[in-house]
């Protein structure tokens, strides 16, 4: 369809960026893919329940930058690609898929479950300075948070951890390199 200037006029935006980059990381997805976009923000994101993996952004009108972390040992880096088509926007995502699905596994505070248990995989120290060796199992209990102070209170037994979203942000965002369920 064309506009008055005779150029071809496109849906292509942020809001289907966003559902397509969904509906093409949806099929053969671990668990259940959601995307939402925030007007506020500008930004669309996919991922799942607890943890948004794909962000994309609208530098300019038809114009889509996606950027999510790398995996595995790689989880510190960042992946961005510049996209101007759905064509374009379904290959990036096609690569980055094994990359989107291991992210979407990964252990969160929101995904712990009360009364199992958990080891200590890499000793940390939590916002009250308690120390979590190495080995040392934990059975959840409970989540508490504290939206004023930004606090997690992770109720195990035999002993609590206390996370602070700015402090402890490498612990919540990684919380698989730390603990993982026995």
């Amino acid at each position: 369809m064309a506009d008055g200037s005779g150029k071809k006029r496109t849906d292509w935006g942020l809001e289907a960026a966003t559902a397509l980059a969904r509906d093409v990381l949806k099929p053969g997805a671990p668990i259940p893919v959601l995307a939402n976009v925030s007007q506020s923000l500008h930004k669309g994101f996919v991922g799942v329940a607890d943890r948004w993996v794909v962000t994309l952004i609208e530098v300019e009108p038809g114009v889509i930058e996606l950027a999510m972390k790398d995996s595995g040992e790689q989880r510190a880096q960042r992946l961005t690609q510049v996209v101007r088509s759905e064509a374009e926007l379904t290959a990036c995502l096609e690569t980055w898929r094994a990359k989107f699905y291991w992210w979407c596994e990964r252990l969160t505070i929101y995904r712990l479950q009360p009364q199992k248990n958990y080891r200590v995989r890499q000793t940390f120290t939590d916002y009250y300075g308690h120390i979590f060796e190495t080995g040392q199992e934990l059975t959840f209990v409970r989540r508490n948070f504290l939206p004023y102070d930004g606090g997690h209170t992770l109720t195990f037994q035999p002993a609590s951890v206390y996370l602070q979203e700015e402090l402890q942000s490498e612990i919540l965002e990684n919380l698989d390199l730390y603990l993982a369920e026995i």
